[in-house]
């Protein structure tokens, strides 16, 4: 549970840290219309070993006003390899790309070619 607390918080922060620069992010307590409600689960959390380790994230965001349903998805990945530092090193690289990719995502939503 302390592991899995510890990955779940520095997937909190991966995705702050992706938004803050351009959008406003609030508290529970501070939502409004107009607010973009980000559900995040990670599972299937298994550390890299000598074999393949991994993890899923499944998202859903959807409208505070409305409960409009905007994206919903999973995302599954295998990583290999332990790292020298942690079993969990490659989690956490997983981690920030998905951040990343969830980044690149609402800006596609926000900004429309």
């Amino acid at each position: 549970p302390t592991k899995i607390n510890e990955l779940s918080e520095y997937l909190r922060n991966q995705v702050i840290h992706a938004l803050e620069d351009k959008y406003t992010l609030v508290g529970f307590g501070q939502r409004q219309p107009g607010t973009l409600v980000i559900g995040i689960a990670i599972t299937d959390l298994k550390p890299a070993e000598e074999n393949s380790g991994g993890a899923s994230m499944e998202f859903k965001l959807t409208d505070y006003s409305t409960d409009e349903l905007i994206m919903a998805g999973v995302i599954t990945q295998i990583v290999s390899g332990v790292s020298s530092e942690s079993q969990w090193t490659p989690t956490r690289t997983l981690f920030k790309k998905w951040a990343a990719r969830l980044r690149a995502r609402l800006d596609e939503i926000h900004n429309p070619k």
